[in-house]
């Protein structure tokens, strides 16, 4: 049997990085993606472990039932890579499949691998695939402290997060990104979501609503659409504060959100824009 790479059946298909990160990976971890690798691995410690407990006499029925929860907890994280790694590849852009192109590094892919292992939900499945697409396309874009906070989600704070995160502003100076929302919006979300995204490291909350100072401007974008904030209250007003809503994204929560997409034209802006007039701002698109 031959251990060549492109005799590996999991390969079969994939793009050239994803192809490279599994050679990697199985440069590092042992036979991860050997044809049959962790198989054929827990086979051979399975039967050594029966060649030394006979030599004792026999095996006993607690080693066999070790055995056995070994073989399926490892082929079942096998099938678990092999699910992320194929839906990986169809997150690929079409150009990206064929080329050759710096991979992320050795540590974050390591990492990635010993999280993704032990993802069996779907629903979860399809957002690692998403992560290591994302990597792979623009390495550095997700941090090991990232993957550490996805690998604690759940799919119900996974589809709680997506539905804030609909409601992101990114502003320039300083960069950082609000989910602001009007107090509308803001009574649709319970105090215990925001709590409990709060406790997993995707944002940070504050009761009594972010301000951000400024001296009479702010600029922000929604998606791909550039706007301003400029102050229309009495000039002789020094304390000009742009209210930001209760919730900001830490910088775990700044690179998972780049896997949600942003409402669409006026959907965020229109209520926004009604939310700040009321507070003495004016919205206007800002061409760049």
């Amino acid at each position: 049997m031959s251990d060549k790479p492109n005799d590996m059946v999991p390969w079969e298909g994939l793009s050239k990085p994803l192809v490279k990160i599994l050679e990697m990976v199985q440069a590092g971890c042992g036979a991860v993606w050997e044809k049959h690798g962790i198989v054929r691995r827990a086979q051979g410690e399975a039967r050594a472990a029966m060649l030394k407990a006979t030599s004792n006499l026999a095996i006993s029925e607690v080693q066999a039932r070790a055995t056995d929860r070994f073989l399926a907890r490892e082929v079942e994280r096998q099938l678990n890579i092999e699910s992320i790694a194929r839906q990986a590849h169809e997150e690929l852009p079409p150009h990206v499949r064929a080329e050759e192109r710096p991979l992320p590094e050795s540590d974050w892919i390591a990492a990635f691998f010993n999280y993704a292992q032990d993802i069996g939900d779907s629903q979860m499945q399809q957002l690692w695939a998403k992560l290591l697409a994302g990597e792979i396309v623009r390495p550095r874009s997700f941090s090991r402290r990232t993957l550490s906070v996805v690998r604690d989600l759940g799919a119900q704070e996974a589809n709680e997060f997506a539905a804030l995160c609909h409601w992101r502003v990114a502003f320039w100076d300083p960069h950082v990104t609000y989910l602001v929302r009007t107090s509308r919006e803001n009574k649709r979300t319970p105090s215990s979501d925001l709590d409990n995204l709060a406790s997993v490291g995707l944002i940070y909350v504050d009761r009594d609503e972010f301000f951000m100072d400024t001296l009479g401007v702010a600029l922000f974008a929604v998606g791909d659409v550039a706007y301003k904030a400029l102050w229309n209250g009495a000039p002789e007003e020094q304390v000009r504060r742009l209210p930001l809503g209760i919730a900001q994204l830490t910088r775990s929560g700044e690179e998972l959100s780049k896997l949600i997409p942003h409402a669409e034209g006026d959907e965020l802006a229109a209520p926004i824009r009604s939310y700040w007039e009321s507070h003495k701002w004016l919205v206007k698109i800002n061409p760049r």
